[in-house]
């Protein structure tokens, strides 16, 4: 295959090269050589066709996850140093780090200064190394950070292999200032441990400034730490979050409860929340007019009466699968004139009641213990009507005549 491809003229082989898959460019121009040695002007194209428009994570292991392999191209260290020792520019759509540090007793987050994980991910000194030159690549940059916790006695346990401290380490501000303040998503995840331990006193307080600095420019914010109480905190104490630039906030798996909730003030700008899988009993906080997309399940709700007088009208998604709603709870949301797609699976639903949301495409009553369903119940807008695992008696045909996609199982 190789001839054939290098009998086309130069700008027509690049197009074509854009169309391989990443093995193929590696096995057709023999990529997987030693990156070190150097190549031809054909494999350079190769390489740089190879990551042309891909989200690119730096790391010096395989991804196995067949989920990440799909759309995440990995960046080896070596590929790395041959691109900038060769001053090749390669153009990713962003550039994904996932970096490890962990909790000092103090309850401050140092970054590992060397590589760890088996060498697996990048250090801070190898992302400062090459910062001038990731920044020349691309606008959007991700950043994933492990979280784990150091013990008082210095004994790390289970945590030895994936922390393999050598040297000085890096405060987590020092690390934002790396990409000039501008972060397209951040996520922070606490990893291992147990949750009683963790103290996030200095750390909390440094995510607070950082998404609180107008000159730090965050999109995307994800904090999985398991601490609610000390995060809404310290996002209280500085005046939570003024960032302009905030659209979407993931706070999941935080614990987070009720008067936890409702101490946090929201900034305008996002239009996407995520606060599944917390210990939420009712939907009392602030909202906004901005926000389209709102995801609370896997929580305790089962009193929507404030969601529905206090939600704006432009709200385009709601979920609120795996919580404790009844079939009247339904009644209260129905003045969600925009909502385009509701989530109801795996409550206590029994009954169903009218719906009468008038932009409604897509509704899930799955996994309820839903016996009857009434044609009418259900507005004329919806294409995907989804009843899987639950009791419905009815004919299923009538649906059909209004080409209603109906999942029964």
């Amino acid at each position: 295959m190789l001839p054939l491809l290098l009998s086309f003229p130069d700008e027509i082989l690049v197009n074509i090269l854009h169309f391989l898959a990443p093995d193929e460019l590696e096995n057709i121009f023999l990529l997987r050589n030693d990156p070190s040695l150097p190549k031809s002007y054909y494999q350079n194209l190769a390489l740089y066709s190879k990551f042309y428009k891909s989200n690119t994570v730096v790391k010096d292991a395989p991804i196995h996850s067949a989920r990440n392999a799909s759309y995440l191209n990995h960046l080896t260290f070596k590929d790395l140093e041959y691109l900038v020792r060769h001053n090749i520019f390669i153009r990713p759509k962003e550039i994904n780090f996932v970096v490890c540090g962990r909790l000092q007793n103090r309850g401050s987050l140092e970054l590992d200064s060397n590589l760890t994980v088996q060498r697996a991910f990048p250090s801070y000194e190898t992302v400062l190394k090459y910062s001038r030159y990731f920044r020349s690549l691309t606008t959007k940059f991700k950043v994933k950070i492990l979280v784990t916790q150091a013990h008082q006695d210095g004994d790390t346990g289970h945590l030895d292999r994936y922390n393999n401290y050598k040297g000085e380490n890096t405060s987590f501000m020092s690390f934002l200032r790396i990409f000039d303040s501008r972060i397209n998503q951040l996520s922070i995840e606490y990893r291992f441990g147990r949750k009683e331990e963790l103290q996030f006193t200095n750390f909390q307080s440094d995510i607070a400034t950082a998404i609180t600095d107008d000159s730090c420019v965050i999109d995307h914010l994800k904090l999985h730490m398991f601490d609610s109480a000390a995060l809404v905190s310290n996002l209280q104490s500085n005046s939570c979050f003024v960032c302009n630039h905030l659209q979407s906030l993931d706070l999941s798996y935080n614990n987070m409860t009720d008067s936890d909730l409702s101490k946090i003030r929201f900034p305008t700008s996002i239009t996407n929340v995520n606060l599944s899988n917390n210990l939420i009993s009712s939907v009392r906080f602030e909202l906004w007019d901005n926000l389209e997309s709102l995801n609370l399940s896997n929580n305790h709700i089962s009193d929507l009466s404030s969601l529905g007088t206090n939600t704006p009208l432009n709200i385009k998604h709601l979920n609120l699968a795996c919580n404790d709603l009844k079939s009247n709870s339904i009644k209260s949301i129905n003045n969600l004139n925009m909502l385009e797609t509701l989530d109801l699976s795996r409550n206590l639903i029994t009954y169903s009641v009218q719906i009468t949301m008038p932009r409604l495409t897509k509704l899930n009553l799955s996994g309820n213990n839903l016996r009857h369903l009434f044609k009418h119940h259900i507005p004329s807008s919806v294409s995907e009507l989804d009843i899987s695992y639950c009791k419905v008696s009815e004919n299923h045909e009538r649906y059909k005549r209004r080409k209603l996609k109906v999942i029964v199982v």
